[in-house]
């Protein structure tokens, strides 16, 4: 036993260093999100996100972001407060045209909802899938600003809640490390 686990901790530590050289950091991003529950009517219009990205080579970029929305709805006898969280990754395509950086990502992960009312919450998770497209207009140097649109299913939830479709706007400051 001992002398597996010391073969493995060799292994690591020295694939460790080729490993790390063939990953470069491609873009950071931060912004606002503004979500659309169209199947119940929601609006949740205090949100933000933050993403990193890293080149794997030509267009592709491997992205991993964390999103949250909040709403608050009044009722007759108590208030809502509702909101999702997002822990998402996977690919991001993006092409020059002209001056403007076109993307397309599909971004998948853990969504959690969660909702309170007369004091009391309820928590509940979903596997989101989102795809989405947007536009980077440059700002100078390596600064961007993207206009993106995303488009999230949400799986049934564990507590027996349907699926969910939803509609995300984004803009948000990118700083890229290139200029493709």
């Amino acid at each position: 036993m001992r002398r597996r686990l010391l073969l493995a901790c060799a292994l690591l530590t020295a694939a460790a260093p080729a490993y790390a050289q063939t990953f470069a950091l491609s873009d950071v991003s931060a912004g606002y999100v503004f979500l659309n529950d169209p199947q119940t009517e929601t609006e949740f219009p205090r949100g933000a996100m933050g993403s990193i990205g890293v080149a794997a080579g030509g267009p592709v970029t491997i992205v991993g972001e964390a999103a949250f929305s909040r709403a608050h709805v009044s009722g007759f006898a108590s208030d809502t407060d509702l909101s999702f969280v997002s822990v998402m990754g996977g690919a991001r395509a993006s092409v020059r045209a002209g001056p403007l950086r076109e993307m397309f990502q599909v971004l998948a992960g853990p969504v959690f909802a969660s909702g309170t009312r007369f004091g009391v919450t309820e928590t509940n998770r979903g596997l989101g899938i989102q795809p989405g497209a947007g536009v980077d207009v440059p700002l100078g140097g390596r600064w961007w600003l993207r206009g993106e649109i995303d488009l999230r299913y949400v799986t049934k939830q564990q507590n027996g809640d349907s699926a969910q479709r939803q509609l995300r706007a984004v803009a948000a400051l990118v700083y890229s490390r290139d200029n493709r």
